[in-house]
């Protein structure tokens, strides 16, 4: 009902896209991606392999990180999850049922990759309170609760984002098709997704747009990416206060940098 009140203030096109598959609705909108459809599946096919559901929904309930972690290592973390987190996080399984195959293109160590994901699993859970992390809760319980929903779901910030959101443009266009000065770039994780000359070629693009002083901040995950030295400032400290704080640990690293005038 909600959705049909849109009609006529959503694209044509998107508005079409979801009247023609209805299962989306009864699926869930945040569901229906080909990553999250894996996290379901990892919670009701694999998380069983090593935990009840009441060890999981313990996990899920701290608030003490210290507490978290002895619970973690004594009664969840085993030789089985690490064989679990090899394979079913590995660039096989992954490539085939999570992401597509291509975003492994351009990562060095795909032999490793599962063992990856698990060594920033296991950082995360054990430094980062669960109770109020929306992605650990979707991930491990496919929900959020009322004390962890992400930021643009929490009722403090409606009125900020109804009041703001005329000001958003949208964009259909990779970052070398945009135009402009900017002085703030969030920009995911998109480096790792390309080879060194689009790389580069993004680089000498993001100079063009940036203004003096500008900030860039984006994640690595599986590959490795570095901004040039000479054009842009590595907010060193800043980069690892922000690492240390993630809820989504399932990445790498957060990096953020200054153009330099």
């Amino acid at each position: 009902k909600l959705f049909l009140s849109l009609e006529g203030k959503m694209e044509n096109d998107s508005f079409r896209y979801f009247l023609e598959h209805p299962i989306f609705f009864k699926k869930g909108i945040i569901n229906i991606g080909k990553f999250e459809g894996y996290f379901q599946m990892f919670k009701k096919h694999i998380i069983p392999l090593f935990a009840t559901r009441g060890h999981i929904e313990q996990l899920a309930s701290f608030k003490d990180v210290v507490e978290q972690r002895e619970y973690f290592n004594n009664v969840i973390n085993n030789k089985r999850l690490n064989l679990i987190f090899d394979m079913f996080f590995g660039f096989r399984a992954m490539g085939k049922f999570g992401r597509d195959k291509s975003f492994y293109d351009y990562v060095e160590d795909k032999k490793n990759s599962g063992l990856k994901f698990k060594e920033h699993f296991n950082y995360g859970v054990t430094h980062v309170a669960n109770y109020d992390n929306p992605y650990i809760n979707y991930i491990l319980t496919n929900r959020f609760h009322e004390g962890c929903l992400p930021v643009y779901l929490k009722k403090e910030h409606f009125n900020t984002i109804k009041t703001q959101i005329d000001k958003i443009e949208i964009f259909k266009s990779d970052l070398l098709g945009i135009e402009g000065k900017y002085d703030f770039f969030n920009l995911s994780d998109i480096f790792e997704y390309m080879d060194d000359r689009a790389f580069c070629a993004n680089c000498e693009k993001l100079k063009s747009l940036a203004r003096p002083n500008a900030r860039i901040a984006y994640y690595n995950m599986q590959g490795k990416r570095y901004l040039d030295e000479n054009s842009f400032q590595l907010l060193t400290k800043l980069s690892q206060e922000m690492t240390q704080k993630m809820q989504a640990y399932f990445y790498d690293e957060f990096l953020v940098y200054k153009v330099k005038k």
